[in-house]
């Protein structure tokens, strides 16, 4: 087939050229991430290393130890999925990333004189900046939902009609593969030093729940409209 001019890039090229991801036998193997690579290519992550915070959230200091601990959390929760699932190149590299430009929109936040980081509003600005990086790839769209839903966990107190509203604008693929931004929560949560709490379980839980309500009820509206006629 011929290639076109349209035709985007594979994101798996990232993971191989970063060494994410490798080779093996024919399987993937997933690699440690090396942040002085993904420094060199992507110079705006050492960014987050100046985004300082005293919140009681992340006592690990700043957004790149952060960054640094999520993205390894997800290496390790990658690593034993794939003793139970085949993974391809392009689903690794993508998890991947979105560990590490989750907080992406943290970088230039101001901190305040408590020396909290204002960062509000920071998962659409990330998803903006990754909108911006990853535009010529595969899944790049992809990318940009789990960085722009990675903090939903967090919106505990959250009613089910806004909830509702919101999981309403997932693609089809995210809801398809729900498990990968529940995945996200698991790992940002996990590479953060805060006290226990249940926020992650408790939202994991309503999300699956909505989603099903949602597909159930979506369901019924195309065999409402005949859309599974099969006398068609």
């Amino acid at each position: 087939m011929l290639k076109t001019k349209n035709m985007k890039k594979k994101l798996s090229e990232i993971g191989f050229e970063l060494g994410f991801i490798g080779n093996g036998n024919g399987e993937i193997i997933i690699n440690d991430v090396d942040f002085g690579r993904v420094i060199e290519k992507y110079p705006i992550v050492a960014e987050l290393e100046k985004a300082t915070t005293t919140s009681h959230w992340h006592r690990e200091g700043d957004m790149l130890t952060h960054t640094k601990m999520v993205t390894s959390e997800m290496v390790k929760c990658l690593r034993e999925r794939q003793k139970h699932f085949i993974m391809s190149e392009h689903m690794a590299t993508l998890m991947i990333l979105s560990a590490i430009f989750h907080d992406i929109g943290k970088v230039g936040c101001r901190i305040d004189e408590n020396g909290r980081l204002l960062s509000h509003g920071h998962p659409k600005r990330s998803a903006q900046i990754v909108t911006e990086m990853f535009s010529e790839y595969d899944l790049g769209d992809i990318l940009t939902e789990l960085v722009l839903w990675h903090d939903l966990y967090c919106e505990i107190k959250i009613g089910d009609v806004k909830l509702r509203r919101k999981m309403e604008t997932f693609s089809d693929f995210l809801m398809d593969n729900i498990m990968m931004l529940i995945e996200l929560f698991r790992c940002d949560d996990r590479g953060s030093i805060h006290d226990p709490n249940d926020s992650v379980a408790m939202m994991t839980d309503r999300i699956l729940e909505m989603r099903a309500n949602i597909l159930s009820d979506r369901l019924r509206q195309s065999l409402k409209n005949g859309d599974f006629d099969v006398q068609k």
